[in-house]
């Protein structure tokens, strides 16, 4: 009988020691933060995960969201004023410079004789029988939009100096004179607009023959 008291003795000596000590390691444990765990700030310059460094950003300024390319700049604004084109004097400055077909350049001169002699009918045959051996020669439709404009034919003028300048490739010394037609034709038939374009770049292809630095001289005599 006294062995087992003296046994239930020591269990309990047992679980209150184990209990002290339980309580102290429990009052010296630090508290585990809860999630989200909380995110050390970054150092100044120091990179994020994704290995780019943060912009600092603009006060008042809104950063554009995740996923959003920054906005382009604008594209300036165009200019009205037409460019002259490179090798401005290598361009044939006449009919007679530009390698036309012996036939052809008599026909043509056959024309403006005709035209001085105010017999249009004649100059306008000698112009159509040229354009039948070189329909694509930008010479040839200018000079018939000029005989035509002058007649008063302004709706064929119009049309022949457009065709004038598809053919001329940029040649100025060919765009300068339809392009004076087609001002003078479309005002005749109440086209203001087109009109006031086709003026504006008569007047820039005057600029660019007659003053330098775009004109230059021209000493192949053509």
């Amino acid at each position: 009988m006294k062995s087992y008291r003296l046994a239930t003795t020591g269990s309990k000596t047992l679980l209150l020691i184990s209990a002290l000590l339980l309580t102290a390691c429990m009052g010296n444990t630090r508290p585990i933060d809860a999630w989200p765990f909380p995110v050390p700030p970054s150092a100044p310059g120091q990179h994020d995960g994704g290995g780019s460094e943060s912009e600092p950003q603009t006060p008042g300024e809104t950063p554009p969201p995740l996923g959003h390319p920054l906005p382009l700049p604008l594209p300036p604004p165009p200019t009205t004023a037409d460019a002259p084109p490179p090798l401005l004097n290598s361009f044939p400055r006449s009919i007679e410079g530009s390698g036309v077909a012996a036939p052809v350049l008599a026909l043509v001169k056959q024309s403006r004789v005709a035209k001085g002699q105010k017999n249009f009918e004649q100059s306008e045959a000698a112009l159509e029988r040229a354009l039948r051996i070189e329909p694509r020669n930008p010479w040839i439709w200018q000079q018939l939009a000029s005989l035509h404009l002058l007649t008063g034919r302004n709706e064929q003028a119009l049309t022949e100096s457009k065709k004038s300048n598809s053919l001329a490739h940029r040649n100025p010394w060919i765009e300068v004179e339809s392009y004076r037609v087609m001002a003078a034709a479309a005002s005749a038939l109440g086209n203001g607009a087109l009109s006031s374009q086709a003026q504006a770049r008569y007047e820039d292809r005057q600029r660019w023959i007659t003053t330098p630095p775009f004109a230059t001289p021209n000493t192949s005599g053509k």
